[in-house]
């Protein structure tokens, strides 16, 4: 029989205290850092929403206010990356910092273009440019991905990309409807990212977290999706860039449901 006296129960209370101390800080870093990823991630999408409403703002097309659009994407990708850059400091991120100074100096540049006064001369520089600050925030996702042992963050990352994707298609689409984009250059462009969203789906389609509720939100993507690859094979020089514009943004948001969904399964873990 063990017999404890004040002095061992409260060493033992205080080793119980401490151990399920740490166990809720770790369950409370996991969970910022994942909120912290789907951050940076989604940052992508601010990039080519503000190039999207630049695009019809320049083609004279007022659809759904685009001015508004391009003022909150560049705010919200602004308050994404200093949300970024404030957490890799504060968490000692070390190997992020000089790829978030990366990210600042081209954004920098690119914001400039963005809100002057739209021109099809600057469609070409526009594309180059946000290409190169996506490939850099990719860089970024990565690096801060490496801090994750599980790797769990690559599921977050599929529908994301997805996303982000979505709002890619319309850029190429809404640019070659200005006769702003070389049009063998358009389709060269575009059967690549309609290949890389079509490998994306079915990297969902076969993760661990897919669900019954993903599936249902991929089936309604994949419907807009399947209209919009119709729109885009069409051969008949007629352009409907607010339908795409549309389009694209309910894939979007189809995609942003399968990320919460997934969020809440690695919740779980």
């Amino acid at each position: 029989m063990f017999i404890f006296n004040q002095k061992s129960l409260r060493v033992i209370f205080l080793s119980c205290f401490i151990m399920f101390s740490t166990v809720a800080v770790q369950a409370n870093i996991d969970a910022s850092f994942l909120k912290q990823m789907r951050i940076l991630s989604e940052s992508r999408g601010m990039v080519w929403k503000a190039y999207k409403a630049y695009l019809m703002i320049g083609s004279k097309n007022n659809y759904k206010d685009p001015k508004k659009m391009l003022d909150s994407s560049v705010a919200s990708f602004e308050s994404a990356i200093k949300s970024t850059e404030s957490y890799a400091k504060k968490h000692k991120l070390t190997k992020m910092m000089p790829i978030m100074k990366d990210v600042d100096s081209q954004w920098s540049e690119l914001k400039k273009i963005l809100l002057a006064t739209p021109s099809k001369e600057q469609v070409n520089t526009i594309d180059t440019k946000a290409m190169k600050i996506t490939r850099t925030i990719i860089k970024a996702l990565k690096t801060m991905g490496s801090y994750d042992k599980s790797g769990e963050w690559k599921y977050l990352e599929q529908t994301q990309k997805a996303q982000n994707i979505a709002e890619r298609m319309a850029t190429l689409y809404i640019a070659n409807s200005w006769n702003a984009i070389d049009p063998k250059r358009y389709d060269k462009m575009m059967n690549k990212v309609v290949t890389n969203y079509e490998k994306v789906v079915k990297l969902i389609k076969s993760s661990k977290y897919y669900t019954p509720q993903i599936a249902s939100e991929l089936e309604h993507s994949n419907k807009d999706f399947i209209y919009f690859k119709m729109m885009w094979k069409a051969k008949n020089n007629i352009y409907i860039p607010t339908l795409i514009y549309q389009k694209s943004s309910d894939m979007a948001e189809h995609m942003e449901k399968c990320t919460d969904l997934i969020v809440k399964e690695l919740a779980k873990r």
